[in-house]
């Protein structure tokens, strides 16, 4: 029963978060993408987990009151309907590089509280050629990032020492079971800026990230598909496979080169997990 409470507000969840997505990209604001999990949704909807975020980049160029403008309207128009009851939108954060809407509402029909968040971070200028066009189940236009770009993306997340979130693994997962191109470039350039890649942190963290994580952050989330759940179900081999290809990767941007043949001696022994 608790299942089913679940995948109906995983529904309800769905719709508005698209409501709200379609209603954005339909006001033609240049230079707003989508990043993050409702990138992975719009992208790979039967295998990609749940998200209660909506997570975006906007050009640097782009006004806070266009922005702004442009959500608020957005919200309203999804909310139009009803779908949610007693909806409370509030403003938690706006400021020149983050703007952030919570949204709340009562969903009659599973007679439960949905909350959603929408995030818009102004840190940098959009490169185009980064983004693509997706639509969703009604062929509205929604720009995200292309897929190895999220990998880089989810990669600088798996090394990064303040996140410790298994989603990024689930995530990474799903990338490479659907092949995607190489985000060797951005590492390359990545690590050319001066950022480091410690294989050995990121593999004691992969090990911290053990069943009970994956059951108590991943595992709700999970598309409700049969497809959707049989991809994760071993989860020893999930966070294994991840952690080989992103060393793999990172050895090959160290290199300059992109050959799995060439081992950079900079890169550590790492330890694999137990």
């Amino acid at each position: 029963m608790a299942r089913a409470i679940h995948d109906a507000l995983g529904w309800v969840r769905d719709t508005m978060q698209m409501r709200i997505l379609s209603q954005m990209f339909a006001q033609n604001l240049e230079g707003l993408v989508l990043k993050g999990g409702m990138a992975m949704r719009v992208s790979h909807y039967r295998h990609a987990r749940a998200t209660k975020d909506i997570d975006l980049d906007a050009d640097h160029d782009i006004s806070l009151s266009s922005l702004q403008n442009v959500v608020r309207k957005s919200i309203g128009a999804a909310c139009r309907d009803g779908l949610l009851q007693n909806v409370i939108v509030t403003e938690p954060k706006q400021t020149d590089t983050t703007a952030r809407w919570k949204v709340s509402g009562y969903d009659p029909r599973t007679h439960q509280e949905l909350h959603l968040t929408v995030e818009i971070s102004r840190r940098q200028n959009i490169d185009l050629s980064h983004t693509h066009e997706g639509a969703d189940d009604d062929g509205n236009r929604i720009v995200v990032y292309r897929d190895e770009v999220i990998a880089f993306q989810k990669i600088k997340a798996l090394l990064c020492s303040t996140r410790e979130a298994p989603r990024d693994i689930a995530d990474l997962y799903l990338l490479i079971q659907t092949s995607v191109a190489s985000p060797v470039p951005h590492l390359s350039k990545w690590i050319k800026e001066g950022n480091i890649a410690n294989l050995e942190e990121m593999w004691r963290k992969i090990e911290r990230m053990d069943q009970k994580m994956f059951r108590e952050e991943v595992l709700p989330s999970l598309p409700p598909t049969l497809d959707g759940q049989l991809m994760y179900q071993d989860w020893e081999h999930i966070r294994l496979t991840v952690g080989e290809r992103v060393e793999k990767w990172l050895q090959e941007a160290r290199s300059g080169i992109g050959s799995t043949d060439t081992q950079d001696a900079g890169v550590h022994q790492r330890s694999k997990v137990a």
